[in-house]
């Protein structure tokens, strides 16, 4: 009766050294997919950077200046934009694009401000695909303020 006893508790070790294995497996695929999808998103970012100019730096006056705007381009195109933001408090700001018609992707990242030093960003705005052509506007927000922001599709 020990014999079972071991037989069964060694089956039972044999499953668990499987399971975890199996685990460990897709956790490296996991992490393999969200490299591949991070790295994609930079080269993106590297290659808007580079087309599109910089803008004007924001000022007291002239708190928010963009560059790259209009937006324009066929429904499921990326195109980049950049935008200065001259902070007038510090703290996490995070901009945002936000649309009437229509819901276009925007990428950007957070970024700690310093009350008083301008912030320049280089974001990616993907059209949203089977919308019509036309002019759409948005409002791009950074911080305490917000500026008109038009995507032309054509």
């Amino acid at each position: 009766m020990l014999r079972k006893e071991r037989k069964s508790s060694l089956a039972l070790s044999m499953n668990a050294i499987v399971i975890l294995i199996m685990a460990i497996a897709m956790l490296g695929v996991g992490l393999g997919v969200i490299r591949m999808v991070a790295k994609k998103a930079e080269t993106e970012l590297t290659k808007w950077e580079a087309e599109v100019p910089e803008p004007t730096t924001a000022t007291p006056g002239e708190r928010l200046t963009l560059s790259g705007e209009p937006v324009t381009g066929a429904p499921g195109d990326s195109r980049g934009i950049k935008f200065s933001f001259y902070p007038i408090k510090g703290g996490d700001v995070s901009p945002s694009l936000n649309c009437t018609e229509i819901t276009p992707d925007f990428t950007v990242s957070k970024k700690t401000v310093t009350a008083g030093t301008p912030m320049k960003w280089t974001a990616i705005v993907k059209i949203p695909s089977g919308i019509s052509k036309g002019q759409y506007l948005c409002s791009l927000t950074v911080g305490d303020i917000s500026e008109d922001v038009r995507i032309i599709v054509t």
